[in-house]
């Protein structure tokens, strides 16, 4: 299967049979095959929006259309149309449904009429050209994988390059990814419950099972600091960074996570922490949390998303499926910029991101990528979707605006 899959962008517009037939109107206009009636309709289509004769002119556009082709020859484009039928994605109330019109033509137009025409004409053959592919790339980067460096209470650094550690009183035991082997606490580590710091790094990631059973998947560029036994009373881990807790239940000691002066303190529950930014975003899966914040605080029910920060806590429902699709191995993109999406990338592929000339910030994108795909498989996900182009440069990826050709 495929890595790609493009969504649905709005809720404003219901799929309509117009999408299908202004395609096959493209379709046929690209095969010659346009008759009187069917010609005067692709006009008034052209005529009703600048956005469409935009479309249509990347369609005739020899290099986008031998670029666009490749691109939807390694789409699923069943699956891509199911989630298209099936998510119905919540948009900002106040973008109009001609700014969003553009993104619905990209997403539903490029299937059908890419799909259409290699479908229609298998003799034809794509000659070759000077745009990228995946193929074609000649330097790649592989996704992140396991690994962390464990920061002890006496300041030694050890690096481990394993999927999964299990920690408990005795030490840090590496179950996968590397030979295993028990990295040991001191006795005097042990009584004095000192803390140690697991550092994921950029792409890497980590699954860790604490001594009372709490699992955490850390996501790249983030700390947990853990100690090496629990107290009697509580539970309590330091994040930076990004984590996903399925805590174990214990009704004698509550277990806390605490994040720039942020506390969320659970019994056994499931729940997502970002505190990537100042702000400390905490969504809820299942069970319950109390997060606090001074003396301000909120109980979450699932489902729920608190933001806390110098200015108090405030919450609101959350769309799980975006919040935890790092977890899911997915990148997920719900009318996101392009800042919002490169950091993304940058974390997870450990490359140094580099913005040139007029990129627009402000534009929304929407779509979903494997975060088990190389670099220049998402890479050609968003150049499809956007009018942005993508290179990599050693581990410097530069994007700027597509130039025209």
């Amino acid at each position: 299967m495929s890595p790609f899959c493009l969504l649905n962008v709005t809720i404003y517009i219901e799929m309509t049979n117009k999408p299908r037939y202004i395609a096959s109107l493209i379709n046929r206009y690209l095969t010659d095959d346009l008759s009187n009636d069917e010609y005067h309709d692709l006009l008034e289509w052209l005529a009703e929006d600048p956005a469409n004769k935009q479309l249509f002119q990347r369609f005739t556009d020899s290099k986008h259309y031998q670029k666009d082709i490749k691109f939807l020859l390694g789409l699923d484009l069943e699956v891509a149309w199911q989630k298209t039928k099936s998510k119905r994605i919540k948009t900002d109330p106040k973008v109009s449904i001609r700014s969003n019109w553009m993104k619905i033509a990209v997403a539903v137009l490029l299937i059908f009429v890419g799909a259409w025409f290699v479908w229609q004409n298998p003799v034809r053959s794509i000659q070759s050209d000077d745009s990228t592919t995946s193929e074609e790339r000649s330097h790649d980067i592989d996704p992140a994988n396991g690994g962390a460096n464990l920061v002890r209470s006496d300041g030694s650094i050890i690096k481990i390059e394993s999927e999964e550690l299990i920690i408990d009183q005795g030490g840090v035991h590496l179950a996968s990814g590397e030979k295993e082997r028990t990295i040991e606490f001191t006795k005097s580590e042990q009584l004095a419950k000192t803390m140690n710091t697991l550092e994921v790094p950029k792409a890497k990631y980590l699954k860790i099972l604490l001594a009372d059973g709490t699992k955490v998947w850390i996501n790249s560029m983030s700390k947990l600091h853990f100690p090496s036994d629990f107290s009697v009373v509580e539970r309590r881990v330091i994040l930076e960074g990004e984590a996903f807790f399925d805590v174990a239940e214990d009704g004698d000691r509550p277990f806390i996570v605490e994040s720039k002066e942020t506390e969320i303190k659970v019994l056994g529950t499931e729940f997502n922490v970002n505190s990537y930014g100042k702000t400390v975003e905490t969504a809820l899966k299942q069970g319950s949390v109390l997060v606090e914040r001074g003396e301000k605080s909120l109980v979450l029910k699932p489902g729920e998303y608190a933001e806390a920060n110098e200015k108090g806590i405030k919450k609101s429902i959350v769309d799980l499926d975006y919040v935890l699709a790092w977890k899911n191995d997915e990148f997920l993109f719900h009318n996101d910029n392009i800042i919002t999406i490169a950091s993304q990338i940058s974390r997870w592929y450990g490359v140094e991101v580099k913005f040139q000339g007029e990129v627009m910030y402000d534009r929304l994108y929407t779509g979903s990528v494997s975060r088990k795909a190389k670099l220049s498989e998402t890479m050609d996900m968003l150049e499809f979707v956007s009018d942005l182009s993508f290179k990599l440069d050693g581990n410097k990826l530069i994007i700027k605006k597509e130039e025209k050709i």
